[in-house]
């Protein structure tokens, strides 16, 4: 299971890095017909909601983000995720920034608490980066299923990655929404991530 269950931030790791500081983040595209498209819920207040085409989660997105539907996701031979969402802001082709994946995968074993999902999902991101500091974290509800929101950032080489995560524990099943994108400055990216994953809703 190491590395399959961050498959999501695998996206999130392929950054641009620009010279000194922190640096800003953006994410790769490989144009990929296999995403289907999701469908407009309803529109409100400079925010979009969205059903992904299969009906698992609705979601809302600010107006300046898009639904990616040709983005090719990372999805290793028998790993069981399914990627059900992506959307972001197109920044100079070939970039995405901020940039939203959610997934869904089958857990092989129960936690004892959605603390303990968490951090399992920490310990498979650890697989991933040199350094990860959790910067803080936060348990509340998703549908009324428990869940932790975290930020986190992560070292890989010289390059930073700055990202959030919403981890849903429903039942035998994990969902993960992660966004990421330029965290610093006056960028507006760190807000709309965090209101973003905060929206989410699973359909009952």
């Amino acid at each position: 299971m190491v590395r399959m269950v961050i498959a999501g931030l695998v996206l999130v790791a392929l950054v641009a890095a620009c010279g000194g500081g922190d640096r800003d983040l953006a994410f790769s595209l490989t144009p990929s017909p296999t995403v289907a498209p999701a469908v407009v819920v309803s529109e409100d207040e400079g925010f979009v909601t969205y059903r992904d085409d299969e009906g698992f989660i609705t979601i809302m997105l600010p107006e300046r983000w898009e639904v990616l539907q040709d983005l090719q996701a990372f999805n290793p031979e028998g790993s069981q995720i399914s990627y059900v969402l992506f959307a972001g802001v197109r920044q100079n082709p070939p970039f995405i920034s901020p940039l939203l994946n959610v997934l869904t995968q089958p857990l092989s074993s129960q936690p004892e608490s959605i603390e303990g999902l968490l951090e399992a999902h920490l310990e498979d991101l650890r697989t991933t980066f040199d350094t990860l500091e959790v910067l803080w974290q936060e348990a509340t509800e998703v549908s009324g299923r428990p869940a932790m929101l975290v930020e986190y950032r992560g070292g890989l080489g010289r390059q930073t990655v700055q990202a959030m995560a919403m981890v849903v524990w429903d039942g035998d099943v994990r969902w993960v929404g992660t966004c990421g994108g330029s965290f610093g400055g006056e960028s507006t990216d760190r807000a709309e991530c965090e209101g973003v994953l905060r929206s989410i809703r699973i359909v009952e």
